[in-house]
């Protein structure tokens, strides 16, 4: 009795660790995998599409007449994006994206319930006192992994300098020395 409750009680513990960023993840993915599937069949107005402008300076760049399908997806404030046609300009790259609102909900359902699990309180961010054994979990909880592309960009000022690009064409004169002598022949 007492080794089936244990190994009940595991199950709940490893499904807490693992279960639920797993599943959020799957759902996550569904969703983008189903709007990219309604963005292809073209089930979106225009007047959903939201332009970004990012600064493209590069010599010699064509100008294309019209906007070419392309696939991508973008996080800016919690809202999650996804790419919908993009368009080279001059110096210019635009972007035509649209809110994935399913994604986006998911996202701060995952975040809510994070918090719950870890005793934030949304009112002030402050959390409750935590024991050992709450920090002991976290150190191998899932939860706490954070993804290298989760990145942000601000874009300020004038980025387009004719002086800062420069070409340097001198090689560096660095020698390195052995950390052995090379045997004899």
């Amino acid at each position: 009795m007492k080794k089936s409750i244990a190994i009940l009680l595991l199950i709940i513990h490893g499904f807490n660790l693992a279960g639920y960023p797993a599943m959020f993840a799957y759902l996550q993915h569904k969703a983008n995998s189903r709007f990219i599937v309604q963005i292809d069949n073209g089930e979106y107005s225009d007047a959903q599409l939201v332009e970004v402008k990012i600064p493209y300076p590069l010599p010699y760049s064509t100008n294309w007449k019209d906007y070419e399908r392309v696939n991508g997806e973008m996080e800016v404030n919690g809202t999650h994006y996804n790419y919908v046609k993009r368009k080279l300009s001059n110096d210019t790259l635009y972007l035509m994206c649209i809110p994935n609102t399913e994604k986006t909900k998911l996202g701060m359902a995952k975040h809510n319930y994070l918090n719950v699990v870890n005793g934030v309180n949304d009112n002030n961010g402050s959390k409750k006192s935590t024991t050992s054994q709450d920090a002991f979990q976290k150190s191998f909880s899932a939860e706490y992994h954070v993804v290298p592309a989760d990145f942000s960009i601000a874009i300020t000022g004038d980025f387009y300098r004719p002086d800062f690009y420069q070409a340097d064409s001198s090689i560096p004169d660095r020698t390195l020395s052995a950390a052995f002598q090379p045997p004899e022949a």
